[in-house]
């Protein structure tokens, strides 16, 4: 049966205009047993209360909702519902009824007419449906249809829907039925979004030319579903702690959040939205639907750096103070020729202790490479074989405090560089305070080009 929706307006004014009377159609055919429904819409259109009186005829049992006796004031309106029961051994066609509506001013009867169609019941339709009165959207619809097949076996197609304004869910299958009543238990999925509210279910089925259907009401309930995600990130400078809390239901929902802190993070804690108790963190919030909030909070390794660099400051005073001499070497000049690679290595020795350095013995490795030294500089050296290796090799009786010897000799390399030479840190030995000390410089690097 296809169920019939219509909006009539129908306007009838008394020769005084007292009243304005509307009547809408909420549905104007029904199976037998169900009831066909209507709303009066009336209106005091003077400046004097009035009685007004809602009188039906019929042959059918009815109804008239909030009362059929109504007192207006001055200018007011009320809306009533009108309902005709259908008996159960109605037949297929049009019912007329009549619907008057009497004021005690003037005492005049303005009739309101509607046609009422009956549909037909054919040879296979819907019997029963019911439906779970209160659904939570993300289970679905539950639902009991029982379809009456006074045929033999046959299969038709069953449609089953959900809307309110506008249609929710939809859903089309075939039905393989025996001939008698057939039961059918299954369940309509709706968007798990879908808002609390009142809607309606609606099984619906089309065979041989006539249209068979039932509806149920039923709510959908709200709920919260609130997901919890964390994200802990690192860097040099801290630890970030974040809690993403989103709300996926329908309705507001309230969360407590509480994290355990280690005992790094308690100390070395930096800022926070939520409450600190003792070693926990804790956070409370309401959410609306498909709201997101965050939770943070953040710790700072700023102290622990701070420790680290001042031991390394520590040290390096410590070494600086322990220091008994400064040795550097590097390439003052560099030129190539014909003959080979021509250059001026430097070599420096500084005092940088309280009292002075003796017995101060310095040598510098030559390349493993065929070269010769050319010359010196104001202190003259030798080579010596040391190791297995060739050393440029000074010797200086003392190096009071605060001086600087600074050493050069001219190296001439016979073959050319290709790539890079490494040349080895000169080493130095001296006498302080009675003890034997071992210094090294830097390593020298001398690139092709």
């Amino acid at each position: 049966m296809r169920k019939s929706l219509m909006f009539v307006l129908f306007l009838l004014f008394s020769t005084s205009h007292a009243m304005l009377i509307t009547y809408q159609t909420v549905k104007g055919s029904a199976y037998p047993g169900e009831q066909t429904i209507y709303k009066v819409y009336i209106k005091n259109n003077e400046n004097v209360s009035k009685r007004v009186y809602i009188l039906r005829t019929s042959l059918w049992p009815s109804s008239v909702e909030p009362s059929y006796i109504l007192d207006l004031g001055p200018y007011e309106n009320e809306t009533v519902t009108v309902r005709f029961s259908v008996p159960s051994d109605a037949n297929r066609g049009g019912v007329l009824h009549q619907i008057e509506v009497r004021w005690d001013s003037e005492s005049m009867l303005i009739p309101i007419i509607s046609m009422v169609e009956i549909p037909a019941y054919g040879k296979v339709f819907i019997s029963d449906l019911k439906v779970s009165p209160s659904v939570d959207p993300r289970e679905g619809v539950h639902y009991n249809l029982s379809v009456t097949n006074n045929y033999g076996d046959l299969t038709i197609e069953v449609n089953v829907s959900v809307f309110d304004e506008f249609m929710v869910s939809s859903e089309s299958f075939n039905l393989s039925l025996e001939k008698g009543v057939n039961e059918i238990s299954d369940k309509l999925l709706i968007p798990r979004f879908t808002r609390p509210g009142n809607y309606t279910f609606k099984a619906a089925l089309f065979y041989h030319g006539l249209l068979s259907e039932r509806e149920e009401n039923f709510s959908v309930v709200g709920y919260a579903e609130l997901v919890k995600s964390v994200k802990e990130e690192y860097n040099l400078l801290g630890k970030s702690y974040v809690i993403v809390v989103e709300n996926r239901g329908t309705v507001s929902g309230s969360t407590s959040i509480s994290e355990e802190l280690s005992p790094m993070d308690r100390y070395l804690m930096l800022s926070t939205n939520g409450k600190r108790e003792g070693n926990n963190i804790t956070w409370e919030a309401e959410l609306g639907p498909w709201e997101t909030k965050s939770f943070y909070y953040y710790v700072t390794f700023l102290p622990f750096w701070f420790v680290l660099f001042f031991i390394f400051l520590l040290l390096f005073v410590l070494y600086r103070m322990l220091q008994r001499v400064e040795v550097d070497k590097e390439v003052v000049e560099y030129s190539i020729s014909e003959q080979g690679i021509n250059m001026k290595i430097q070599v420096k020795v500084k005092n940088v202790w309280k009292g002075s350095v003796k017995d101060v013995k310095i040598y510098d490795p030559l390349p493993n490479i065929s070269c010769k030294v050319l010359g010196y500089g104001v202190v003259e050296g030798t080579v010596v074989k040391r190791k297995g290796k060739n050393y440029v090799h000074w010797t200086i009786e003392e190096i009071r405090q605060g001086e600087e010897v600074i050493l050069f000799y001219h190296l001439r390399i016979n073959v050319g560089i290709i790539g890079k030479l490494v040349i080895e840190p000169t080493e130095v030995e001296y006498v302080s305070a009675g003890r034997q000390f071992l210094k090294k410089s830097n390593l020298l690097i001398l690139k092709s080009e």
